[in-house]
């Protein structure tokens, strides 16, 4: 059976198996609680929640639902299915206490799961999280002490208003695009980004089609990567598109994907434009169009590429280092005044005042970069400094993980390496080798038993050959344990 994964990345498991109605439902009941002692002192609390297209997502929301019955929590803002997003403007939209978001992202369609946010639309604090957990141990309750909510269903007014903030944060109107003659294909594969893509692109007249839109009808596997998207890039080649973008379930991470035989496709070796590639693309036009925020420092993962920094130089930025976890990039933007941010690792920019990754939001910056610039997406992203990240998962026990960690830290200061750590006993681990590349490990918290490995380089040989060494110290610091 697989286990539950609790962490301030979200709750995530199997439907049926690790993830049930009674877990969602003491979720409920403890984030209800938590609200009720942190949210608006003497204001009757209010939550919005919104869910990806997977099929238990009605189950999960009806066990929620329940916990915060319980707790006297009824007034709940339906925004039905929507994406991370939209989801969270919607709670800034609404002015609500918090609000849910039911998804398992990237995850496998048997998964499912939920981030709790906070106020401002951001997932709650790695400490919030870590209260929100602790009370869900505490809160057995009986299914009878729990009533069905109703809900308000505001999902249109939700729908308008992201679309509306995605245009105010890009800038992007319909005018921009008398000139751009570029189709763009978008391909939701079924989830959640379908409706506010095809609502975006109406609102602008950007010159678009769309692969499988049909809520819940997955054609490839959720995670938008090389292996699954390589269909889509021969779509484009037969059809002659210029570049598609590609969603997970919940649209806040996209990946381009361009034709095969395009410059830069070549460049990379790879048609699909990685989430690094994005996120680099995003800093560009963003410090290139906005002289007032090259003062301001740009906030990343530990795990996003050498690209950034590069970018950021070429115009006097600073970039700032977190651990991973989305709200551990927005807390130290917050704290710092930032308006740029993100993850390369997790595919996605954020871009103030939005509080997420936004695949949406970044498409439409880059569209109006490409307008201001009077260039074509291969041109600009030729353009940026190049690099390449590689990346890959291996196995590890839960309880093996931290003595795992340590091994891989003392293996690769013994070989003379600047070793650089973030977040704790279970956090990030960088080692620097030489000044120009880097190898990164850390235990995942949406997956369990898993370490990720990414490699960064500028020479995709240096890369893939840093990332086979890798594994091969990996597996030797396993067996030791």
């Amino acid at each position: 059976m697989s286990q539950l994964v609790e962490s301030f990345s979200g709750i995530r498991g199997v439907w049926g198996e690790t993830l049930t109605e009674d877990v969602c439902r003491r979720y409920g009941y403890a984030y209800g609680a938590w609200l009720r002692q942190h949210g608006h002192v003497g204001q009757e609390v209010v939550v919005v929640v919104g869910s990806d297209t997977r099929p238990s997502h009605v189950y999960v929301k009806h066990g929620l639902l329940e916990g915060l019955s319980a707790v006297g929590i009824t007034n709940i803002i339906d925004v039905g299915i929507l994406s991370t997003p939209a989801t969270e403007h919607a709670v800034r939209t609404f002015g609500a206490t918090g609000g849910i978001i039911i998804t398992a992202s990237h995850n496998p369609v048997e998964h499912n799961g939920f981030k709790f946010l906070q106020a401002s639309g951001a997932v709650l604090t790695a400490e919030a999280a870590a209260q929100v957990i602790a009370g869900s141990r505490e809160a057995l309750l009986d299914a009878k002490a729990s009533r069905h909510v109703g809900a308000d269903n505001r999902r249109g007014e939700a729908m308008a208003a992201y679309i509306q903030h995605v245009q105010q944060s890009s800038n992007l109107n319909r005018f921009d695009l008398e000139t751009f003659h570029e189709r763009v294909l978008f391909d939701p594969n079924g989830g959640a980004g379908a409706e506010p893509a095809i609502a975006f692109a109406k609102t602008i007249a950007l010159p678009a089609d769309f692969f499988h839109e049909e809520p819940g009808q997955f054609w490839r596997a959720i995670e938008p990567k090389y292996e699954s998207l390589a269909p889509l890039a021969q779509k484009l080649a037969d059809e002659g598109t210029a570049f598609a973008c590609a969603f997970d379930c919940d649209a806040d991470r996209m990946e381009i994907v361009l034709q095969p035989a395009s410059a830069f496709a070549r460049r990379q070796g790879t048609p699909v434009v990685s989430g690094q590639y994005v996120l680099g693309l995003v800093t560009k036009a963003m410090l290139e169009t906005r002289p007032d925020v090259r003062g301001l420092p740009i906030i990343t993962n530990d795990a996003t590429s050498q690209l950034v920094q590069a970018i950021a130089q070429q115009y006097g930025a600073p970039v700032e280092e977190v651990e991973v976890g989305e709200t551990n990039v927005v807390s130290r933007m917050e704290a710092r005044g930032s308006v740029i941010g993100g993850e390369g690792s997790s595919g996605g920019s954020i871009v103030a005042p939005g509080k997420c990754r936004d695949g949406l939001q970044a498409l439409a910056i880059i569209l109006k970069y490409l307008v201001q610039t009077n260039q074509s997406l291969d041109q600009a992203l030729l353009d940026l400094p190049a690099y390449t990240t590689l990346a890959t998962k291996m196995q590890c026990k839960g309880d093996k993980q931290q003595a795992v960690r340590a091994g891989l830290i003392e293996a690769y200061r013994a070989a003379g390496n600047t070793v650089v750590t973030s977040g704790g006993e279970d956090g990030g681990v960088k080692a620097w080798i030489g000044n120009d590349a880097w190898v990164w490990f850390r235990a995942s918290k949406t997956e369990p038993g898993i370490f990720r490995c990414i490699a960064d380089a500028q020479d995709v040989t240096v890369a893939s050959d840093l990332l086979e060494k890798a594994k091969v110290v990996f597996d030797r610091v396993a067996a030791a344990q």
